[in-house]
């Protein structure tokens, strides 16, 4: 084997990796040749089992590169240092020796390797770091940029310093079991590392970090602590880290607590908070208030606030330009989020809750490229949803994997998405239909409904057809009249509603929200899908609880306060309602309203007709004595249902019981 490569004077890159050598190569020609020319020497995981010494390596006088990674066998780093103390390999500059059986390294070790600029000790068994300085603190690697000292069973760091380092630039010591961070201090309070950029101390077992523990680290731009057992964040323990760009805390699932100034890092550029099961509303609005140069944000995997508390969060972060909010179990999206993310470029909101959100969640967001909403529960996407011209500026959608309801409501979508250049991921593949049954898991673009098929029928032609009927048809009539007296009843509530005047009281309140919907979970899809969607498409702003209200907060006392931020209230009644003690609780506060506010304060919907044996007496005496609203889907039944809502619920405030004006 020693001979082979004398054919090859040449030769400058050699690279025989998983292979049997056995032994490593010679390479002189005779003992007093010593002019090859090879650079790069790969000899990685090639059974290598004998010291290496400096006999082999001295006919090596260019090499550069060195890789004896995954060779098992090696207990020793190789010998650099000829009889007259100089290196065999001067012009080194790296060394692998990755996943080998090296266990110590003497100063020895590590001398005549002045060039040397990366070294990697990877999957060794190290336990102790070794030392860098030779006689009177002189560096015996002074040019080494990188070190890598990941898995090599280190368990204490505890006042150990990186000395003789004055060029590190990257160490990397993840994957290890030591409880603190080291020392980047000396003896009189200068950097050991002073040109260190980046230090990777994930999935250690690090618990505290002190204020003064980065101290020491005037150039360090990237900082990894994600897999660490972390508790809690303390203000400022950043702050010495004045070129810090780049912080990444991942799946710690330890973190409970984040103190108000803990990110005060006005350099941070990317912050990669994820994975940590961190509920934010824990959080000061503060949290961000001292990184206002961030332009990349990733908080996937987390609980994000869907109330007021979100737009306090990211209100700082006007520099922006990427958010992701992924995994953070939203339901839903408050109106004033992104409100001061002018200058953000991607959004994703992927793997969420979300059915549907307000139509300006989205307005002020007028250089977004790319907008990820895949994987959450969206069923209808209109012209409303999302503003058009931010649509058709992006470079980027994505909607795939949604429940996707293919009637007339999507019809836009579909015909969108075959004309638009944006680029639509997944299409039309991952855009399926949940609903309704004949389009099953079939792609958006079987949708073959069009516009004029879902236009409302004229009314006044049913009209006429009625009045110019024959007695001999009366029969006839009667019978409709009996069946349909449900929507007769909407148009008789729908004409009321017109004609009746209403007198505003002068010291009408100003309202949080123009209504208030009480339903019962089972309704949720029909109350999401079709009442919240046209309702907040007049412009009517709703309270949903299970959007509006702030999770883990006490559901009762939110309940009443949104009554008493509610000029209307509108309860769905339904079989499922009445079943319901929660839904009943609710509707106890509503015949107190009705009884302090007058009946005009509530609006009645009956979606789902109830059973006898359910009704109670209460739901009956509404049914009974008060105006209400009947449901019927399809053509000109939903057309009216839809006037008699709006007009119910726009309508203003009458005149409260005398009993409670006389008060």
């Amino acid at each position: 084997m020693p001979s082979i490569f004398h054919c090859f004077p040449e030769l400058q890159k050699l690279d025989v990796g998983d292979t049997e050598l056995g032994d490593f190569p010679g390479f002189c020609l005779s003992p007093e040749n010593s002019g090859n020319k090879l650079e790069i020497l790969l000899l990685e995981n090639t059974s290598i089992d004998n010291e290496i010494s400096v006999e082999r390596l001295k006919c090596l006088p260019k090499l550069k590169v060195l890789n004896l990674s995954r060779n098992n066998k090696i207990t020793h780093v190789p010998h650099f240092c000829n009889s007259s103390g100089k290196s065999s390999v001067p012009e080194l500059e790296e060394l692998y020796l990755k996943s080998t059986s090296i266990s110590t390294l003497q100063k020895e070790s590590l001398m005549c390797l002045f060039s040397l600029r990366i070294i990697d000790l990877s999957d060794n068994p190290l336990r102790d770091i070794p030392t860098f300085c030779g006689v009177k603190q002189h560096s015996l690697t002074p040019n080494l940029t990188s070190l890598s000292l990941n898995r090599t069973k280190i368990i204490i760091l505890k006042g150990y310093r990186f000395q003789c380092l004055p060029m590190l630039k990257k160490l990397d010591l993840r994957e290890n079991s030591f409880e603190e961070i080291p020392l980047f201090c000396n003896e009189v309070n200068k950097s050991t590392n002073p040109n260190l950029q980046e230090l990777i101390l994930s999935n250690t077992d690090i618990k505290n970090i002190f204020k003064n523990d980065f101290t020491c680290l005037p150039s360090l731009r990237k900082l990894d602590l994600s897999h660490t057992k972390l508790e809690e964040l303390n203000d400022n323990i950043f702050s010495s880290l004045r070129s810090l760009t780049w912080l990444k805390i991942r799946n710690v699932k330890c973190l409970k607590k984040i103190s108000t100034y803990a990110f005060n890092i006005s350099s941070l550029l990317t912050l990669k908070f994820v994975s940590n099961d961190f509920k934010f509303t824990n959080a000061s609005e503060n949290m961000f208030a001292l990184c206002t140069n961030v332009t990349s944000l990733d908080l996937s995997g987390n609980h994000f606030p869907t109330g007021s508390l979100g737009h306090l969060l990211l209100k700082p972060l006007q520099r922006l330009e990427k958010l992701s909010l992924q995994e953070n179990r939203m339901n839903s999206i408050h109106v004033d989020t992104f409100k001061s993310l002018k200058k953000l470029k991607i959004l994703s909101l992927t793997r969420n809750k979300l059915s549907s959100w307000k139509p300006t969640v989205f307005k002020n967001l007028s250089n977004l490229v790319e907008l990820r909403l895949d994987q959450n529960k969206i069923a209808i996407l209109n012209k409303t949803s999302i503003p058009l011209e931010l649509m058709d500026n992006l470079h980027t959608l994505t909607l795939a994997i949604n429940p996707f309801d293919c009637g007339c409501d999507m019809i836009w979508f579909k015909n969108w998405c075959q004309k638009t250049n944006v680029t639509l991921l997944s299409f039309p593949y991952r855009y399926t239909c949940q609903t309704p049954k004949n389009l099953y898991q079939k792609t958006i673009l079987n949708l073959n409904l069009t516009e004029d098929d879902c236009k409302e029928k004229n009314p006044w032609i049913i009209i006429l057809i009625a009045t110019s009927t024959s007695a001999f048809f009366l029969l006839i009539v009667s019978i409709l009249i009996s069946v349909h007296l449900p929507t007769i009843k909407n148009v008789i509530y729908y004409c009321r509603l017109r004609k009746r005047g209403y007198v505003k009281l002068l010291n009408e309140q100003e309202f949080k929200y123009d209504a208030y919907v009480v339903y019962c979970e089972a309704d949720e899809k029909w109350v999401l899908r079709k009442l919240v969607r046209r309702l907040e498409a007049k412009g009517i702003r709703l309270c949903i609880p299970d959007r509006e209200f702030e999770v883990g907060v006490e559901r009762c006392s939110e309940i009443e306060n949104a009554f008493k931020d509610s000029r209307k209230i509108v309860v769905v009644l339904s079989n499922e309602f009445v079943k319901n003690e929660w839904c009943l609780w609710q509707n106890n506060l509503v015949e107190e309203r009705i009884r302090q506010r007058g009946d005009s304060t509530v609006v009645f919907l009956l979606y789902k007709s109830i059973n006898s044996k359910n009704m109670i007496s209460s739901v009956h005496r509404t049914l009974k004595k008060r105006s209400v609203v009947t449901w019927h889907e399809g053509g000109t039944k939903e057309s009216m249902f839809w006037k008699v809502v709006s007009l119910a619920v726009e309508a203003p405030l009458g005149e409260p019981p005398v009993s409670v004006l006389e008060k």
